[in-house]
């Protein structure tokens, strides 16, 4: 069993962590130990429900080096102070996106012979395990993934993280926005493979407009509905634990007919962020190889930088050929 710390008790905690952690800690797998956070008052559902230690701040612990193991999930304005006492101190993070936006810091981070990964639902989510598992099956080397403001770019760009792994900074970005339609046009292009999102720059509050598209799949077009009706058609045929768990616990304030749709997506990000977490764990108690590094971190943000500088300059740019523009960065 590991003990815990939690930092942070926002909306993120409360509807994603909160029943994953209740899960694991009936399983006997985690201990939920203590609670950080400014306001006692804002984090007393998770002491109720976990009985555990109040802390106003990270220095009032006392607890050995490389002994506590952290999930951080706070504003992004305080988290890199949070992040640098933690490894100041040399604790194992489990951080929350939006991660850092200071190359450096990463940069930093990833030096450290620490057990650090990043809450990407994305990355762990069984809809792009599904879609990696298609592309394989296949052997397919030609295909386009286009995005629908199914995701914020960060997220987005994860998935092409995990879908192109170690070449993923050779490829060329080309991106604008559209002032008028206030949409940011991204397209990355790796030989014949190409990602393409559209995303909206004001929040869109209709979840069902957000979807993925997986196109020239032997002649095929495979959205991300598809795959999650297919993936949720499985964990209903095989009983799965956890699905059901959720399925009990998970409830929806969007009283349409769609809701148990957007039901299902809700369960699947969780399970995409149980996924990352366990492995975070695993990775501590096991010595086992961690998804998503700093390193990865680094190429996604990076990643992100180039597509933001690419529209600014409206040309096209190659990652690799700017590797010294990170150290600037």
């Amino acid at each position: 069993m590991m003990e815990l710390f939690i930092i942070g008790s926002g909306n993120r905690i409360l509807n994603d962590y909160l029943p994953m952690l209740k899960y694991l800690q009936s399983k006997n797998n985690i201990k939920v130990v203590g609670v950080i956070n400014r306001t006692k008052k804002n984090c007393e559902y998770l002491l109720e429900e976990f009985q555990c230690k109040y802390f106003s701040s990270i220095k009032d612990l006392d607890i050995k080096k490389k002994q506590g193991n952290f999930i951080l999930s706070i504003n992004h304005t305080v988290k890199d102070k949070s992040v640098k006492e933690l490894i100041k101190k040399n604790f194992n993070i489990f951080i929350d996106t939006p991660l850092s936006k200071s190359m450096r810091l990463l940069r930093k981070v990833s030096k450290k012979n620490l057990k650090i990964s990043f809450a990407e639902d994305f990355f762990g989510s069984p809809i792009t395990m599904k879609l990696i598992s298609l592309i394989n099956q296949n052997n397919v080397n030609k295909f386009e993934i286009v995005n629908k403001n199914f995701t914020t770019n960060y997220h987005f760009f994860s998935i092409i993280g995990q879908i192109i792994r170690k070449e993923m900074l050779n490829c060329n970005i080309s991106s604008r926005i559209d002032g008028d339609k206030k949409i940011v046009f991204d397209k990355i292009s790796y030989g014949k493979i190409i990602f393409r999102s559209e995303t909206n720059l004001i929040k869109q509050n209709n979840q069902l407009e957000k979807e993925f598209y997986f196109s020239d799949f032997k002649n095929k077009n495979i959205s991300s509905k598809n795959i999650l009706d297919d993936i949720i058609e499985s964990l209903i045929s095989t009983d799965d634990e956890f699905f059901n768990y959720l399925k009990e616990n998970i409830k929806t304030n969007i009283d349409i007919t769609n809701s148990i749709y957007l039901k299902n997506k809700k369960i699947l990000k969780i399970i995409g962020l149980k996924n990352m977490f366990t492995n975070w764990i695993n990775s501590i108690l096991n010595n086992e190889e961690i998804f998503l590094t700093p390193k990865n971190a680094c190429e996604i943000l990076f990643l992100l930088k180039t597509a933001s500088i690419s529209r600014k300059l409206n040309i096209s740019m190659n990652p690799s050929k700017l590797k010294l523009i990170q150290y600037l960065l």
